[in-house]
């Protein structure tokens, strides 16, 4: 809950308690005053704990990962944010540009019975977007942190189902950089798009390890797995 609302229920619940105290002629027990204090901070817990929730807490080698829900008051929706540390990582509040990706990226490839390859699984929103391209046979998604792969397979986020349950959709847990670097073998998949949702931008990484791939040999690499 933001700040702001949890002064403003504390202020209402002050004004509505001071309304029902009795008059100051009359004697009131440290004892009682303590008990209304105790019961008054029940209220506001229990208030901010259907207005927040944390999903999901797990420490990995990237950090602290946690998952968490939230009403945003002013839409009356539920947000799913995903932060990383003391970082913001993702919100179910803005995922215009993981739609755009999947979208415009999807546009400028031709033919049908697509093979695409989503780098990054996150929320799941470019994922999903994805799939709703007919076209697409077959979408492999690839995560390097088992925690998130977890969170669709418990159908924690509000795609989640529909993700998991289209079966053109495979979840893979594995380092997706270190899966470009590779050169590809005989019996490896070839993809027509390759999507990739891991990183802010090529200069804004959540690792430094991933910046070669934002190079041109880097982007070269990647190009063995295309079609």
């Amino acid at each position: 809950m933001p700040v702001g609302e949890v002064v403003q229920f504390l202020e209402r619940r002050v004004s509505a308690i001071a309304a029902s105290v009795e008059p100051a002629n009359e004697f009131r027990s440290p004892a009682a005053t303590m008990v209304q204090a105790g019961t008054a901070g029940q209220e506001v817990g229990e208030a901010m704990s259907a207005r927040f929730k944390e999903l999901d807490y797990q420490q990995t080698p990237m950090g602290e990962l946690t998952l968490r829900r939230r009403v945003e008051p002013t839409l009356g929706v539920d947000v799913y944010e995903v932060k990383l540390g003391e970082e913001f990582l993702m919100s179910s509040m803005f995922t215009v540009a993981e739609e755009a990706l999947s979208t415009l990226g999807l546009a400028a490839v031709t033919g049908d019975d697509l093979t695409v390859l989503v780098g990054g699984l996150g929320l799941g929103y470019t994922a999903v977007a994805a799939l709703a391209d007919a076209r697409i046979a077959s979408l492999t998604v690839v995560d390097t942190l088992p925690a998130v792969i977890d969170w669709h397979q418990r159908g924690l986020l509000p795609v989640s189902n529909a993700l998991t349950s289209d079966p053109r959709t495979t979840l893979v847990l594995d380092d997706f950089f270190a899966l470009m670097r590779r050169a590809p073998q005989p019996a490896d998949p070839v993809y027509d798009a390759i999507l990739v949702d891991i990183d802010h931008s090529p200069r804004f990484t959540l690792d430094p390890s991933h910046a070669d791939l934002y190079t041109v040999t880097g982007l070269r690499a990647v190009s063995a797995h295309l079609r």
